[in-house]
């Protein structure tokens, strides 16, 4: 009796053991995976999965997840090969676009500084032709930076040193003569030396858009101020309470507003460069009066 017992938890010590030994190397195979699976998702490794232990039931999943890895690769591949084909059609129809409206906007201007239309009503008519194909040109810009910026979020940029102070003033430049012909009141609160290493001219276009912006919708002011790395811009609206602040960075959003003429983008654009380059983006609204700012520094 004594014997048989000593017989039976001998073979169950051995079971345990066993049982021990398949589970821990069970444990250090699934490490494994683990840990192939964490370098594929976050180093873009293309490592397989490699098995240890030959069992059938580990092999085979080794196998399917593995096909599964090819898979993704193959379809990843196929994404990016369609991605660069869709940016060359969309810079090809952009550029084969945006040129006879340069050109026939160049002819406009041409025939308007060279006094030869007399009557009133034709000045009026070519008024109004310059300014549809400025729409145009400006509408088919916008739609070719989103189209861009999709296309290129990973791209490599070219940091340098940037003096704000000095782009946010030229900008001003740009938008006085509008900014005048409009009548509006300014008041400009630039400070001196603000220096921001970025990317000139993503940072050029969010200036210029938020200028464009306030130019175009403000009723009777514009205030610009810069201190440090923040940029502000406030102005009254044209049509009280037509502005959804919880809207103004949504593509195409323009309120009820039909004063101007606009895509709707130039704020969505800056909230997309913004994000792009780790700045800071928001609208603040006191009762008419809207303000845009911009913290270039975190």
């Amino acid at each position: 009796m004594d014997k048989l017992f000593i017989i039976i938890s001998a073979v169950l010590l051995l079971c345990a053991i066993y049982l021990l030994v398949r589970f821990l190397r069970l444990k250090r195979q699934l490490r494994s995976f683990s840990k192939t699976i964490k370098s594929r998702t976050d180093n873009d490794s293309r490592e397989p999965l490699k098995v240890g232990d030959f069992d059938k039931d580990i092999m085979e999943l080794a196998v399917e997840i593995n096909r599964q890895f090819d898979k993704q690769n193959k379809q990843l591949n196929e994404a990016s090969h369609d991605k660069e084909k869709m940016q060359c059609i969309v810079s090809g129809i952009s550029h084969d676009f945006r040129t006879p409206l340069t050109s026939s906007l160049g002819y406009l201007q041409m025939l308007e500084k060279s006094g030869e239309i007399r009557s009133e009503s034709g000045r009026e008519h070519l008024r109004i032709a310059t300014e549809k194909n400025r729409y145009l040109k400006k509408l088919s810009d916008d739609f070719f930076d989103v189209s861009k910026l999709s296309f290129s979020k990973n791209r490599e940029r070219l940091i340098e040193e940037l003096d704000l102070s000095s782009m946010v003033e030229e900008s001003l430049l740009h938008y006085y003569d509008r900014i005048n012909e409009r009548g509006l009141k300014t008041e400009f609160n630039i400070e001196p030396g603000v220096i921001l290493n970025s990317e000139r001219l993503d940072v050029e276009r969010i200036i210029e858009n938020i200028f464009s912006n306030a130019s175009k919708y403000s009723a009777t002011f514009i205030k610009v101020s810069l201190k440090g790395k923040t940029l502000k811009v406030a102005n009254d609206c044209i049509d009280r309470n037509d502005f959804d602040q919880t809207r103004v960075f949504e593509p195409f959003y323009r309120g009820n507003s039909r004063s101007e003429t606009g895509s709707g983008l130039g704020l969505f654009l800056v909230k997309s460069l913004a994000d792009d380059l780790d700045f800071e983006v928001g609208v603040k609204c006191v009762e008419n009066v809207y303000e845009i700012f911009v913290k270039f520094d975190r």
